[in-house]
């Protein structure tokens, strides 16, 4: 019945120009690869896929959708060209009890190390609603409204570019933790408390105090305290009362 239905499309006065490719979209459907063609020179193959997969952790069928350039099922339909697609995966369980949704935006496939790259994608847990998603890049930037490049994270390293300002609120909360030596939990580095003094972490070596102003006329004084941790000089606290 499809194919009748396409066939009388085809043959209508407008099916020339309203579907083009109609015909022959549909030339490799039985492999689960759509194919869309370029109607005036027959090149550049935009491609949908759907392909069933099984996992270790449940008989049920994961049926992967691809839509994009030179897709095909698990790959690319030309080996030797760069692929890029977008696919959503519904039923992904490596181990029996935990399953996904996914959705990969895109897919990438390299001709050069003939495998598949995965910039930017999201996974739903079936079960909890968790929702996790992950970047892969050498290098990400963000950019402002103006397109101003203002934070970039690279090899590992964060970059805050011109005026850009990292924000902590609110007060009395830790700023930064540190994995331990034994990398078996984390430990307070730096924290602002209520009366907003900073507070350094990780072993004082010796602490005194810093004259700050003086008053002539009284012979009054003011102080802060400042700490040596690790051999970095760090004040930790707000300028004394006149004494």
């Amino acid at each position: 019945m499809r194919t009748i239905a396409l066939l009388f499309l085809c043959l209508s006065a407008n099916a020339a120009e309203l579907f083009p490719v109609t015909m022959r979209s549909w030339v490799d459907a039985p492999n689960g690869v759509v194919t869309i063609y370029d109607p005036k020179d027959g090149n550049a193959p935009f491609t949908l896929a759907v392909a069933p997969y099984v996992h270790p952790g449940s008989t049920r069928k994961n049926h992967c959708l691809s839509w994009g350039y030179n897709v095909n099922t698990g790959g690319a339909l030309n080996g030797n060209e760069w692929a890029c697609m977008f696919t959503i995966e519904p039923f992904y369980s490596p181990v029996v009890g935990v399953e996904y949704l996914e959705w990969h935006l895109p897919q990438i496939w390299s001709p050069v190390s003939h495998q598949m790259f995965r910039p930017l994608s999201f996974i739903v847990d079936r079960n909890t609603e968790r929702i996790e998603g992950a970047i892969r890049a050498a290098k990400f930037s963000f950019l402002d409204q103006a397109g101003v490049q203002r934070l970039i994270i690279e090899n590992g390293n964060v970059n805050l570019n011109g005026s850009a300002i990292v924000f902590h609120q609110p007060a009395g909360t830790p700023l930064i933790y540190g994995l331990n030596a034994a990398r078996t939990t984390f430990h307070q580095i730096l924290r602002r408390d209520t009366h907003d003094n900073v507070h350094l972490y990780g072993g004082v070596t010796s602490t005194y105090r810093v004259l700050t102003d003086i008053n002539f006329s009284t012979s009054q004084k003011k102080y802060r305290t400042v700490s040596v941790i690790g051999g970095v000089t760090v004040d930790v606290s707000t300028e004394s009362q006149w004494e």
